[in-house]
């Protein structure tokens, strides 16, 4: 389904179901004026390695959390949490058949260091956008009451589907000896496929 117009929360390397809708609507609104809802998926991520689902959280600094804007909320650098991710990534991953290809470009999109945690998520939101060819226009900004509101999509804790589509299995790294896992997120998908996101949500 093709929608002209959908309004979605950040998140932080989004899910698949997240990209569907980005990808199938004409144009995106991510609301940046929302108060910031704490464990939920605007700043945590769930990848796939050899002992099974993986969450990773990104700390963001706590002062009045609950009644601070998500525009607003700070990264927390001094914990080294991102070499930690990346060390879970990279096992994850490294024998995927597009990691290496993909490595270098993830690895300094991952390792920047913005001040604001909307600013992280989106920079990597307009870089799979840009390297998949989508044709969706996006803006950091709240639309109308008349647009459509996923933001659900990003108050899930979990890789669970919160909506009622269907997304097709694709081979993972470790297939050969567990099930398919869905709903990760879409660094699961790039690193296992490559960059063919545009006809896999089609």
């Amino acid at each position: 389904m093709l929608y002209q117009s959908l309004q979605l929360a950040t998140a932080a390397f989004p899910t698949l179901e997240y990209f569907y809708y980005l990808k199938n609507a004409q144009e995106v609104f991510i609301d940046a004026t929302e108060r910031f809802i704490k464990q939920s998926n605007r700043n945590r991520y769930h990848v796939l390695g050899a002992n099974g689902i993986s969450t990773l959280t990104i700390p963001v600094k706590h002062q009045d959390i609950f009644n601070t804007t998500t525009n607003k909320i700070e990264i927390d650098y001094h914990q080294p949490w991102q070499r930690q991710h990346w060390q879970t990534i990279r096992s994850a991953y490294n024998k995927s058949p597009f990691f290496e290809f993909m490595m270098d470009d993830f690895e300094k999109l991952f390792f920047s260091q913005p001040a604001f945690l909307l600013e992280y998520n989106q920079q990597f939101l307009e870089f799979v956008i840009k390297k998949n060819k989508f044709t969706t226009t996006w803006t950091d900004m709240k639309q109308g009451p008349e647009t459509p509101d996923l933001s659900i999509i990003s108050n899930a804790k979990s890789n669970k589907l919160v909506t009622d589509i269907e997304l097709e299995k694709y081979l993972q790294v470790f297939g050969y000896k567990m099930d398919f896992v869905g709903n990760l997120s879409v660094l699961d998908y790039l690193f296992n496929c490559g960059n063919t996101l545009a006809n896999y949500l089609t």
